[in-house]
């Protein structure tokens, strides 16, 4: 459940399964970005860890960093943005275990 008062407009959804090498999930490189839910799920029989940041070109800021998501099991985050020049990005600590699910306007472009 979302907590934004207004609507997201015209949605997008992203879905990548993740891998341990640090990767780029979704970009705000045309304009701001509101980020209704991230889900994470651990599709594996054991529990893995992940870390989830948003990268602003020089840093990374860490929303999760080594959180261990327990087997057949998932977790939601809700209500991030992401800043014209963003990014969010996200890997697993084991190859092909962890699903992340992305549900986000399209990007607001400036007038």
């Amino acid at each position: 459940m979302t907590l934004w008062t207004a609507a997201l407009g015209n949605t997008d959804r992203t879905r990548v399964l993740l891998t341990t090498s640090n990767a780029e999930i979704l970009s705000a490189a045309l304009g701001s970005i509101a980020v209704a839910k991230i889900r994470l799920v651990n599709i594996t029989g054991g529990a893995v860890t992940y870390d989830l940041d948003v990268y602003d070109g020089t840093t990374h800021k860490y929303l999760a960093q080594g959180h261990s998501l327990a087997a057949n099991t998932e977790i939601d985050i809700y209500d991030e943005s992401l800043a014209k020049g963003e990014a969010l990005w996200a890997k697993a600590g084991a190859n092909t275990s962890i699903w992340i699910h992305v549900l986000s306007s399209l990007p607001n472009k400036p007038t």
